[in-house]
């Protein structure tokens, strides 16, 4: 049976406490689906997850996912006296083991050990949960302030066009008459931000839809204003460089959350013997949404390939026979071949197989640098968004773009790399890597990537 002494909860209470408490409580299995708790419903129980997974929803929006065991549903309503404010549902089946908090106040005010712990706790947990809405409060602050005062910026300017162009026609009234309006939306975009950020995904998703339907399409309207009137202004051109910046740098952001989102839908198996590599995976995909099931054999991998449709399957080189089966069973699913040994190694190895595009280095003493693999690849995958080099970096941080037009101009750009890269004092030896690199990359790409009716195009030229 079940012991309250294996959850954290209870583990300042008196031992006879916690007998008392374990005879009042009872345990109640949840099918996939079944609805725990409800949002606007008042509560009077306190949950403790057994096993499975838990969806935590507020106004329909996912917000958290529970998995461990001993997590706590419930508390915060029964805290503070008022209804449920999110909706808790079995995201698997699930076993709940729950006690009435009338019943659980009643004993507990008996020992008064007890009635202390219990009160303790219920502060340690609204201590935390203020922790969380202040540091969620800061971030929201910081990006208004930004935008605020970038709006503060374009209706100065506006002010200044107006004087400038009122002589000229309706057509240019008319046009800042929609700049006027797409200020007043992205005003209103602002407020609903600092009203309504509740939780991370809320946050991102916010954001992605400022930059859809407000920054761009901004950015592009005064871009065609001064294009269309020769309007030649530096208070209009600082805006322009304000609201670019933002858009670079919430750009990247917001491909970040459509690729975390178009995760979670994703089934991965990854097929690996070898248990701390199995832990590694855990580590990298355990967060990230997506449902990964891991196994240790051939007869494993097939059984879970016969029985269950996956996106993606992970695998070494030990299970390379069964990419046939797999492509059989599902000709959608994705492959990704991970391996330790060299390119020189491993690449003759996937040569023979037909249906291996996509390689994942794991180096053996670097276990952070799997897990960025890991994650960036699967990510990848899962979204369709497989170039730009932001996957790999942290957000905010400056990449620099450059777009090469032809074979002669890739010399001008290398010397530019590595002019940027002096500047930053890094070592001649290490640029000539970079310079080695790129010149491979770029004779690559002008020569050898462009394909026609799977034949190369350019590259017999002279180079």
């Amino acid at each position: 049976m079940l012991s309250f002494k294996e959850f954290s909860f209870f583990k300042s209470f008196p031992a006879r406490l916690i007998t008392q408490l374990q005879e009042v409580s009872k345990t109640q299995k949840y099918s996939k689906g079944d609805i725990v708790l409800k949002q606007g419903v008042a509560n009077n129980r306190l949950y403790f997850l057994v096993d499975g997974m838990l969806n935590v929803y507020v106004d329909s929006g996912l917000v958290a996912q529970l998995k461990t065991k001993g997590d706590l549903v419930g508390e915060m309503s029964l805290i503070s006296k008022k209804k449920s404010a999110a909706t808790i549902m079995a995201a698997t089946p699930a076993t709940i083991l729950h006690i009435e908090a009338t019943t659980l106040h009643r004993i507990v005010a008996k020992s008064p050990q007890g009635e202390q712990s219990l009160y303790k706790i219920y502060s340690d947990i609204l201590v935390q949960k203020l922790e969380t809405t202040n540091q969620r409060a800061k971030k929201t602050e910081a990006y208004s302030r930004k935008l605020k005062l970038a709006q503060e910026k374009l209706e100065a300017t506006n002010a200044s066009l107006e004087l400038k162009v009122k002589d000229r026609t309706a057509q240019i009234q008319t046009s800042l008459a929609e700049l006027k309006t797409k200020n007043t939306e992205l005003q209103a975009t602002h407020d609903k931000l600092a009203d309504l950020y509740k939780n991370r995904d809320f946050t991102y998703q916010s954001l992605q839809t400022l930059l859809e339907d407000s920054l761009v399409p901004l950015q592009r309207r005064i871009g065609d204003l001064k294009k269309r009137y020769h309007i030649n202004d530096m208070a209009m051109d600082q805006v322009e460089i304000e609201v670019s910046s933002m858009v670079k740098r919430l750009e990247p952001l917001a491909a970040s959350f459509a690729a975390e989102k178009s995760m979670t839908s994703k089934k991965v198996l990854f097929a690996e013997p070898v248990k701390k590599h199995q832990t590694v995976a855990r580590m990298a995909l355990g967060g990230t949404g997506v449902e990964l099931k891991i196994v240790s054999s051939m007869d494993e991998a097939r059984a879970m390939l016969q029985s269950e449709k996956f996106d993606i399957f992970m695998f070494n080189e030990s299970f390379l026979s069964l990419t046939e089966f797999a492509k059989i069973k599902n000709p959608d699913i994705q492959f990704v071949f991970v391996t330790s040994k060299d390119v020189p190694d491993y690449v003759p190895i996937i040569l023979n197989h037909e249906f291996i595009p996509n390689v994942v280095f794991r180096d053996e003493d670097d276990k952070q640098f799997t897990i960025k693999n890991f994650v960036t690849t699967i990510s990848k995958l899962a979204s369709g968004n497989f170039f730009g080099l932001e996957k790999y970096v942290s957000w905010g941080i400056d990449i620099k773009q450059a777009s090469v037009r032809s074979s002669n101009h890739r010399i001008q750009v290398i010397n530019e790399m590595d002019q940027y890269f002096a500047s930053l004092g890094i070592r001649s030896t290490n640029r000539e890597r970079m310079r080695l690199v790129s010149e491979e990359l770029l004779m690559n790409a002008i020569y050898d990537a462009p394909m026609e009716n799977g034949a190369p195009i350019y590259n017999h030229l002279s180079r």
